[in-house]
């Protein structure tokens, strides 16, 4: 039996603007609904915004402020997509995580599993996936692996024309395009000053 979960990382008043289609619906929300309604499976959302505001949010905002670069995406794997999320797939019954990452997830000989490159090398996205531990990776399925993105467009194409020409989600989820400064001036109330050095000091 197959479902769709989508993960709700952000409340509804602080969704970004150009990522709503109504002022309390995403567009990956919507887009998953409309998904699986036309797959014939049901679909559900998971409210994760506060665990994501305290695993993902508040160390990124903490890190930057140490003048050091995070990367959100890396603990949003571990924490809330392969940890909460998988989470609540496993109170629903489901066994396994089906995600669409362009990588490969497989069990060694030896009984356990790693991460794999990806066929496509330009999407590749096995780095994203260090930190998940063997019981997180036991229970991923990587269905991407093998093809390119260029043939999941293809694929999906006919079934699912609606996707072929969406834009691609690069940026950080929780932040509108490039704006880091007015994101993290927006959760921090002072975030001091210091000096710039090069190497020399």
């Amino acid at each position: 039996k197959l479902m769709g979960l989508t993960m709700k990382v952000m409340p509804d008043d602080e969704l970004p603007a150009g990522k709503k289609v109504t002022s309390w619906m995403s567009h990956d929300i919507f887009s998953a609904r409309r998904v699986c309604r036309i797959l014939g499976i049901p679909h559900l959302t998971v409210d994760l915004s506060r665990e994501f505001e305290k695993k993902i949010i508040d160390p990124f905002c903490a890190e930057y402020l140490k003048g050091r670069t995070p990367n959100p995406c890396v603990e949003c794997n571990r924490h809330i997509k392969f940890g909460a999320l998988l989470d609540a797939a496993k109170r629903l019954g489901a066994r396994r995580m089906a995600t669409g990452h362009y990588c490969r997830v497989e069990r060694l000989e030896n009984g356990k599993y790693a991460v794999f490159k990806g066929r496509d090398r330009v999407k590749e996205q096995s780095y994203v996936l260090w930190r998940l531990s063997q019981g997180q990776l036991s229970r991923t399925l990587t269905p991407l692996g093998e093809l390119t993105k260029e043939e999941v467009r293809d694929m999906s194409g006919e079934l699912l024309p609606f996707l072929k020409n969406r834009e691609e989600s690069q940026d950080i989820c929780f932040i509108s395009g490039d704006r880091y400064h007015d994101f993290l001036e927006s959760r921090i109330e002072d975030t001091g000053k210091g000096k710039i050095l090069d190497t020399k000091g």
